[in-house]
């Protein structure tokens, strides 16, 4: 993790390989496509556009904010310029635009604004985000969900306007993704959900709910072992970095592997034998 909080660490999570000039794959369902996560990307009918610094952020911000007055689109994008000064960086800028990627930006009066064909890949991290904290099965398949839960908002960029809302972004995702890995983890699919988990600690290594998240997936599946290692791990951690103990709800969440059990045995224990000969998963039954 970088100083700014970036995910330098994160690992790679598996999919189809595609080449980062490539476009996303719908990319040629759009006119134009501009890509935040991972990477600044603008790609206009399949073929990805190299465009300069100043159109880059002017692209970037309109993605983000949606129409903007003129006036506050100078000032952000050059705070340190008077205001004459950033008034006609903006008008530059503009024109740089129309003249390689004219469908990008649209303007009306004082208003700017990206183009109704423009699509952001933005928009289906944070409806897939939102979905998946509300408990609904993803639209695409789960990997896809992961992978772009996983990536961050324009890394590298520092302006504080990138800054502010990466950090926002990434507290959305990480929570996704938690809640992600906690519903696979119900539902038996110990792999995906330890995935999830183990990207929710990559963005935030600092964070005990990611933490406790993956623990408790090892749990379910009753891998003691590892669970009891993600717990020493994490408490010496949080003493190093901030100087801190974990919480009681995780003392009391790695009790039982202290005493060799876990909550998914002692339901097994429980299930009639004629249920467990039928193949059902006790860990579905868990109160």
């Amino acid at each position: 993790m970088n100083a700014r909080g970036g995910r330098a660490g994160s690992r790679p999570v598996p999919s189809e390989k595609r080449e980062p000039s490539d476009p996303p794959p719908d990319a040629l369902s759009s006119t134009v496509q501009v890509c935040l996560l991972g990477s600044f990307q603008l790609h206009r009918r399949g073929t990805c556009v190299v465009l300069p610094a100043s159109v880059r952020r002017l692209v970037a911000l309109l993605a983000l904010r949606g129409h903007c007055n003129r006036t506050f689109v100078a000032g952000t994008l050059w705070p340190d310029r008077t205001e004459g000064k950033a008034a006609a960086c903006l008008r530059t800028a503009l024109w740089r635009t129309g003249k390689m990627c004219p469908m990008a930006v649209v303007t009306e009066g004082e208003l700017l604004e990206l183009g109704p064909q423009v699509h952001v890949d933005l928009t289906e991290f944070v409806g897939t985000a939102r979905r998946l904290i509300e408990g609904a099965v993803p639209r695409t398949d789960t990997w896809r969900a992961i992978e772009l839960m996983s990536q961050d908002f324009l890394p590298g960029w520092y302006d504080d306007w990138v800054v502010d809302e990466r950090d926002r972004l990434r507290q959305l995702g990480v929570h996704a993704l938690e809640t992600l890995a906690t519903r696979l983890s119900r539902a038996g699919r110990y792999g995906d959900a330890r995935e999830a988990a183990v990207q929710a600690v990559a963005a935030e290594p600092l964070r005990e709910s990611a933490h406790r998240t993956l623990t408790e997936v090892h749990l379910a599946e009753g891998n003691l072992g590892e669970a009891r290692q993600l717990y020493d791990k994490w408490r010496r951690l949080l003493d190093t970095e901030l100087g801190l103990t974990p919480s009681i709800q995780f003392d009391e969440l790695i009790d039982p592997a202290r005493n060799g059990t876990t909550r998914t045995s002692a339901v097994r224990a429980s299930v009639p034998a004629e249920l467990v000969a039928s193949g059902v998963n006790a860990a579905s039954l868990a109160p």
